[in-house]
């Protein structure tokens, strides 16, 4: 049918993708990153943390290198 002929399939990777450095190298041939793990150790390791706002920043930080990650520079 038409409809199938035209279907898109979403190609995302997820396994072993922990820094903007991986998800640059993706980019182009993937239509996204999967980083679940990733934000997880991150609020692992500041789990310990006193200042709430400080965690939070920290976890927006990261998630934003990875974001900027999949956006060609230059």
């Amino acid at each position: 049918s038409r409809e199938k002929a035209t279907q898109y399939f979403v190609d995302n990777v997820g396994f072993g993708i922990s820094g903007p450095q991986q998800v640059a190298s993706l980019r182009g041939s993937a239509d996204g990153v999967i980083v679940g793990s990733a934000i997880v150790k991150q609020l692992e390791g500041l789990a310990d943390t006193a200042n709430r706002a400080q965690a939070l920043n920290a976890i927006g930080d990261f998630a934003a290198k990875m974001v900027a990650a999949t956006r060609a520079t230059g």
